[in-house]
């Protein structure tokens, strides 16, 4: 099962690289331009009490491709 989050801001970003970070599939659907163009060259980023970097999928609504099974909102 691949699970598709909405949003890679604070809690949908931290919520779907934990996800990733123990072995799920996830990618993420994210408005913002600049912060998919960050997450696709970089990696997202995780600070605080567990800094970690995940290379997850992300891409622009209109870019999304289909079907999605399982939609975190």
């Amino acid at each position: 099962m691949e699970l598709t989050i909405v949003g890679a801001g604070a809690i949908g970003g931290i919520t779907g690289a934990h996800l990733a970070r123990a072995g799920h599939r996830v990618q993420f659907v994210e408005r913002d331009p600049d912060h998919v163009a960050a997450i696709r060259r970089s990696g997202l980023q995780v600070g605080g009490a567990a800094e970690f970097t995940v290379r997850v999928p992300v891409f622009l609504p209109e870019d999304l491709p289909g079907p999605v099974t399982t939609l975190l909102l």
